[in-house]
Parts: C-alpha cells; sequence; structure tokens
C-alpha cells in the first residue's frame, strides 16, 4: 500500500470517527452549485486549512485548488490534503488514480457528485489538484 493510499485510509478512518458528528453534513450527490460550494467552505474549515496558501478556494468558491509539498518544494502537507479529500468524499477510485499517477501521465481528470477534479503530480513538485463545482 502506498503512503498516500495510507494516509487517506487514515484520515477517513479519524474523519468517520471524530468529526462525523461535530459537523452538519452537506448533502453532495445530486445537490446543487450553491450547496457543493459550501462543501469547500466547510472542508477547509473542518481542516483546519482556512489561511493555508496551498490549499485555496477559488473563482468566488466555485473551485478549490491543492497544492501538496514536494521533494523540492514547499506545499500542503499530505495529510492536510488527505483531509479536504475525504471532507468531499472524493470516492476510493479517484483517491487510487490520484495515488498512482506519475510524472509522465500528464493531467488527469475524474468526477463525482457535482464534481470535477484535475491534477497533475511530479516528485519534485508534488500534487496539484483543481477540484471544480459543475452544474448538473
Amino acid at each position: 500500500m502506498s503512503m498516500w493510499a495510507a494516509i487517506m485510509g487514515m484520515v477517513a478512518a479519524l474523519a468517520v470517527g471524530l468529526v462525523a458528528g461535530l459537523f452538519i453534513p452537506v448533502e453532495l450527490g445530486g445537490g446543487s452549485s450553491a450547496q457543493a460550494q459550501a462543501a469547500f467552505e466547510e472542508a477547509v474549515d473542518e481542516c483546519a486549512v482556512t489561511s493555508s496558501r496551498y490549499i485555496q478556494i477559488l473563482d468566488d468558491g466555485s473551485a478549490l485548488s491543492i497544492d501538496t509539498e514536494g521533494e523540492e518544494s514547499a506545499g500542503a502537507t499530505f495529510i492536510e490534503a488527505a483531509c479536504v479529500l475525504s471532507s468531499l468524499e472524493v470516492p476510493d477510485s479517484i483517491v487510487a488514480r490520484v495515488d498512482t499517477t506519475r510524472a509522465l501521465d500528464g493531467r488527469q481528470t475524474g468526477s463525482w457528485d457535482s464534481y470535477e477534479a484535475s491534477w497533475i503530480y511530479h516528485p519534485d513538485d508534488g500534487l496539484s489538484m483543481v477540484i471544480e463545482v459543475v452544474d448538473e
């Protein structure tokens, strides 16, 4: 099991066990774009990254960017990124695809509920991901 998958599993378990009862859930599936946008705010609040320059809400709340640390660059920790992704209920299939993305693969995409994500990865630069709210 890769480090990313292990961290995502750990954060998901913590999120379910410790956080589930503390926050009002936002219904994502089939929800409006306003609900999906509110989930970005909830995720950065829940994960205590509201002041991070590496995890930012963009475009008046309709997008979120995550830039993780790499071997040669600063960024959000994998724990912070995993917390945000877990809060947004990113499916395991997309997490697995992110986890296995290589620098040679170029930009990858995936979608779930009211979101579409695109990401690139390089060991030197880390993961760079943008999640956007899409109209259904």
